[in-house]
């Protein structure tokens, strides 16, 4: 079973963009036939994505973190094995914020990629 946390940011449009991030991976993670999506609870209330996973009960956390300067946009997402309490996957992704979009179906698409291989 996956989860997928909030984004970590620092300013209001960056939170924003980050969960249109979270949303985008839940979508497209939630399309896998053998890969269980549940929500993450709002309720957790931890920066340690290890204990966040444990609390709610999941195998992987996908979580990370969204900056900005200017008009470029930088995300880093991570694959956490909960029960090995280690990061198994983590990229990060650079774009100019006119193409905030396409880099969501990036990350996405990679962790969906990541993920099947991980499952076979």
């Amino acid at each position: 079973t996956v989860a997928v946390l909030t984004f970590r940011a620092v300013s209001s449009e960056d939170k924003v963009l980050g969960a249109g991030i979270r949303d985008t991976l839940r979508a497209r993670l939630g399309t896998l036939a053998d890969v269980t999506v549940r929500p993450a609870a709002t309720s957790i209330q931890t920066d340690d994505s290890v204990l966040a996973g444990k609390q709610l009960e999941r195998d992987t956390i996908f979580t990370g973190s969204v900056q900005r300067e200017n008009d470029r946009v930088r995300v880093a997402v991570e694959m956490i094995d909960v029960r090995n309490r280690r990061i198994v996957w983590g990229r990060t992704f650079d774009y100019d914020r006119s193409r905030v979009f396409e880099m969501q179906d990036a990350n996405a698409g990679e962790a969906v990629r990541i993920i099947r291989g991980a499952s076979h």
